[in-house]
């Protein structure tokens, strides 16, 4: 979670189409992430986007979390 306390004023995820981002996307991000070798409907991809930060920030700050 380094890149969370950087200075960085925001963060922005960004969701790529089947066949992934180009590589001018690619070389402007400051880190990439993958949710699977599958492919996920935009939908989906952003359902578990922020399930994936929601449970991130629950377990940094110390928060209960819904399974505890």
């Amino acid at each position: 979670m380094r890149w969370c306390e950087s200075q960085k004023s925001r963060i922005v995820f960004v969701i790529a189409g089947a066949f992934g981002a180009n590589d001018e996307l690619k070389k402007r991000a400051n880190a990439q992430l993958s949710l699977s070798d599958l492919t996920f409907n935009h939908h989906l991809a952003q359902a578990l986007i922020l399930e994936q930060v929601y449970r991130a920030i629950s377990i940094w700050k110390n928060l209960p979390y819904h399974n505890d």
